[in-house]
């Protein structure tokens, strides 16, 4: 039996050596491998063709001096120029005059110098550069490409000029690959039929679509177009725009959280938050969906609708469930051009003065008639208004005219259970200054007036007509005239009849007004 004794600390001392070994090696390794994959992605420049080849002292170590018809050569791509110095050690050049690169049968720049760098596959161009993909041609003073990755830059201004647009701005990104322009700072883009503005672009020559990520404005001679972010196919001239969007022309606005738009057809469609504006009329329209074309103008409008009248004084609102605004151009006759306006279903309005309900409602702009249909009810100050059709005439921006068509009914609270009755065929009803002064009832007549010595009530007149004329003061009725043949008793107040007290068809409807703006939401 052999016994070999090695002493511990020598043990130790031997396996660190070992991987000390064996760690350098593996570096060593790993940087010939790092140089191998670098030597194998970084392309020299090669020299394809020259007139003249010069070396010299003076033009620095290892510089090569080209003259006439000079010609480079990195990975695919040819680079002509008239002359050059070549630092080959380097991997880059200085060219000079007419300057061409040509990569693949599509892409081709030119410019007045080049400075090329090989390990970064990196042309800046200086000049008069051009850059020429197929349809599309950018200018600039300097332009900066990536051979590798495709990609142009440009930061003193540029323009792109393609079959139906020219493309202006400060600083921009061609992405020859995808087709891709990437604008900033100034951007105009020049269409025959309309201009963009805007800070942020991104464009594709091959789908001509424009993306907006800015303030954005496209000006035509019919309308301007407003968006902070969204596109337009510039081919087509199709819009979807999502951020502070609207379409205005002449007169009139159409905005939304969503906008989208058709130039050919002049049409489009507004959702959340969507207001037209009307600044000749002085009407707001808001609502959740729209649909809408310019010529004639029409605009559809439904979902939580809001319509706002600005009068002289006041304003009215108005709600219901649809409502149509539209343009009428009889034989297309511009200066014979009129329009109406049309809520539909569950019709409630209010103003300060005057409150009304109805089922549907017509507002013509050519005789300024406000027209109320199925069970209409309007409220002017104390007075209660009903008929089978009831219609506003609007005067001056003010309502100085009621009309109340078949079962024309006013009543007004005078007491608690008491109330002052008009009814006839037809009315008619005078205003002045927000207020109902007088009525005059044309066929069939009837009235209940309670009659006062100051604040003491003398009796009770029931009496019939065929024409009587009403006048009121502060909204209460002050005086009755009975103009053709009345009939009538004036009972004392304590030997009416409960029946004589209320007119034939006799409806109080004071739980179903408006008795604020909001409450126009609130069908009953």
């Amino acid at each position: 039996m052999f016994i070999v004794s090695i002493p511990i600390q020598s043990y130790f001392v031997d396996i660190v050596y070992f991987y000390i070994v064996n760690i350098r090696l593996l570096i060593i390794l790993l940087v010939f491998a790092t140089l191998g994959i670098s030597a194998q992605t970084v392309r020299k420049v090669e020299i394809v063709n020259t007139d003249s080849l010069v070396f010299a002292e003076s033009f620095g170590r290892n510089v090569k001096r080209l003259y006439g018809h000079v010609a480079f050569k990195h990975e695919n791509v040819i680079m002509y120029c008239d002359s050059a110095y070549f630092y080959s050690v380097e991997n880059e050049f200085d060219a000079f005059s007419n300057i061409h690169i040509k990569q693949s049968d599509t892409l081709n720049l030119y410019g007045d110098s080049l400075h090329f760098d090989g390990n970064k596959s990196l042309a800046q161009l200086q000049g008069a550069v051009k850059l020429v993909d197929k349809t599309t041609t950018l200018t600039t003073r300097n332009l900066d490409y990536d051979i590798n990755t495709n990609i142009a830059y440009y930061y003193n201004g540029g323009k792109i000029v393609n079959i139906q647009n020219t493309l202006t701005s400060e600083i921009g990104t061609y992405f020859s690959q995808t087709k891709e322009l990437f604008f900033k700072n100034k951007v105009v883009l020049v269409n025959a039929q309309y201009t963009i503005n805007t800070d942020t672009l991104k464009y594709n020559t091959t789908s001509q679509i424009a993306y907006f990520f800015g303030p954005s404005t496209i000006t035509s001679k019919n309308n301007l177009l407003y968006t902070e972010n969204g596109w337009y196919n510039t081919k087509n001239e199709t819009a979807e725009f999502y951020k502070k969007s609207y379409v205005s022309a002449g007169d009139r606005m159409v905005s939304g959280n969503k906008l989208q738009y058709d130039r050919k057809k002049g049409a489009g469609k507004a959702f959340g938050n969507v207001l037209i504006k009307d600044t000749t009329q002085n009407i707001l329209l808001y609502g959740e969906v729209a649909h809408f074309t310019e010529r004639p103008e029409f605009c559809f409008v439904t979902d939580s609708v809001l319509l706002i009248k600005a009068f002289a004084k006041d304003s009215l609102y108005l709600h219901c469930d649809t409502i149509v605004y539209q343009q009428f151009i009889p034989n297309g006759i511009d200066s014979l051009a009129y329009r109406m306006i049309k809520a539909y279903n569950k019709v409630r309005f209010f103003k300060p003065d005057m409150q009304g309900k109805c089922d549907s409602l017509v507002y013509d702009f050519r005789d300024s008639l406000v027209k109320m249909y199925t069970e209409p009810v309007i409220w002017a100050q104390s007075n209660q208004v009903s008929g089978t059709e009831v219609r506003l005439h609007v005067a001056k921006n003010e309502v100085d005219r009621v009309y109340i068509e078949d079962n024309a009914f006013i009543i007004s609270q005078e007491g608690k259970e008491s109330y002052n009755q008009v009814k006839g065929a037809t009315m008619i009803g005078y205003i002045a200054n927000n207020e109902l002064y007088k009525l005059d009832v044309v066929r069939n007549g009837q009235t209940v007036y309670y009659m006062r010595d100051e604040q003491e009530l003398v009796g009770i007149s029931n009496a019939e007509c065929e024409k009587i004329t009403v006048l009121f003061e502060k909204a209460q009725i002050s005086q009755i005239t009975f103009l053709k043949k009345p009939t009538g008793v004036l009972y004392p107040p304590k030997q009416i009849a409960e029946e004589k007290k209320l007119l034939n068809d006799f409806s109080w409807k004071i739980g179903i007004r408006p008795m604020f703006k909001n409450d126009i939401f609130n069908w009953r």
